[in-house]
This record gives C-alpha cells, sequence and structure tokens, in this order.
C-alpha cells in the first residue's frame, strides 16, 4: 500500500463500468476508513504464513480452538489482536475492545474502537473471526 499525502490509497478494486454508471470508470480506489477496516479484517482473518507472499500478516487466533471459553479465552484473544494490530498496522491505535464468543461454531464476535493515529478520526469496527 502507498500513501499520497496524508491520505492512504488501497488497492484497486476493479468493476464493470455498467456497475458504476460511467463508462470510463473502471476502478474504484479504497480510501481512508475503507482502507484501515480491509487492512484489520485481513490482518485478523489470516493466520501468519498463511500468505507466501506476506508470511508476517496475520494474527494466531487459531491457537486458541481448544481452550475453554472462559476468561483466559477472551483475554488471549484480546491479547493476540492486539498485539497483531499494533505490530502490523501502526497507523490505528486500539482504544478499545469486546469479545463474545460462540464455542459452538469455534468463532469469536470482536467490535474494536480504533482511532487514527494521523487525524484523530475514531471509528468501531466489527469483525467475525473463526479460529477453528
Amino acid at each position: 500500500m502507498s500513501k499520497v499525502g496524508s491520505v492512504g490509497i488501497g488497492i484497486m478494486q476493479f468493476t464493470k463500468s455498467s456497475e458504476t454508471g460511467d463508462p470510463g470508470s473502471f476502478a474504484k480506489v479504497k480510501r481512508n476508513l475503507e482502507l484501515y477496516a480491509e487492512s484489520v479484517h485481513r490482518i485478523l482473518q489470516t493466520t501468519p504464513g498463511e500468505r507466501p507472499r506476506e508470511p508476517k500478516v496475520g494474527c494466531e487466533l487459531r491457537q486458541l480452538l481448544f481452550e475453554p471459553n472462559e476468561f483466559y479465552l477472551q483475554r488471549s484473544a484480546e491479547f493476540i489482536i492486539r498485539l497483531a494490530l499494533t505490530q502490523q498496522e501502526p497507523r490505528l491505535e486500539v482504544l478499545a475492545m469486546k469479545i463474545d464468543t460462540d464455542m459452538n461454531n469455534h468463532r469469536l464476535r470482536v467490535r474494536l474502537f480504533l482511532k487514527v493515529k494521523e487525524t484523530g478520526q475514531t471509528f468501531s469496527l466489527d469483525e467475525e473471526v473463526n479460529y477453528g
């Protein structure tokens, strides 16, 4: 990803001109909060080493598969997520996090409250992570 001035620019996502209504518009550039949300999503949904070209991207949530649904599971997940976001997405600060577990389906529901360090803008993000 590259930066232009103070505006982050993400991956180009190609769309059909019929979807945009503009025959000259073939690409959409993701900016600002969309870019951050996509980055957080990629980190939480990936295990390190899963992406050959990006071996360090991701977090180790799958190691929690056999942990009992208790305080330890939620605190471990919070630590893993906070560490991964701090290391891999330094543009964001984690203000708060709420984690709910669904042990039957091996899922964590994560609500993140994030702050963009450069602008001070805050936003929340809901993610559902399969850890099994």
